[in-house]
Order: structure tokens, then C-alpha cells, then sequence
């Protein structure tokens, strides 16, 4: 995955991070693929498949907000 400049919202982080727990990780995953392709505007050079990496990444860093 390449490095993507993107900041994502304190609630959206806030909102996907309350769906990651254990058991229900489809359900997290959908639900940030389904937000990316519904509600993202891709940059030049970007894709739906790197924003859904990136923005689950930002979900599971704890010093990401």
C-alpha cells in the first residue's frame, strides 16, 4: 500500500473503531468498503482499495484522533 495524505474525521475514526470487535471483522470490513464507495472523493492517483486500507488502518491505531 502507498503512503495516501489523508485526514480522516475524528468521528468517522470514532464511528468505524466502535465496529471493530472480535467476531464481527466482516461486518467492520463492509461497512468501511460500503462508507469509501459511497462517500469518498478520490484524489488523482488514488483508489477505492487504498482509502478502505488506509482508513482501516486509521481505525486500529490507538494514537490515531
Amino acid at each position: 500500500m502507498s503512503k495516501l495524505d489523508i485526514c480522516w474525521g475524528v468521528n468517522t475514526i470514532e464511528h468505524f473503531r466502535k465496529l471493530n470487535k472480535p467476531g464481527c471483522e466482516g461486518d467492520y470490513v463492509r461497512a468501511i468498503t460500503d462508507f469509501v464507495y459511497k462517500d469518498c472523493t478520490l484524489n488523482e492517483g488514488d483508489n477505492y482499495q487504498e482509502l478502505i486500507e488506509d482508513l482501516i488502518s486509521a481505525t486500529q491505531r490507538p494514537d490515531q484522533i
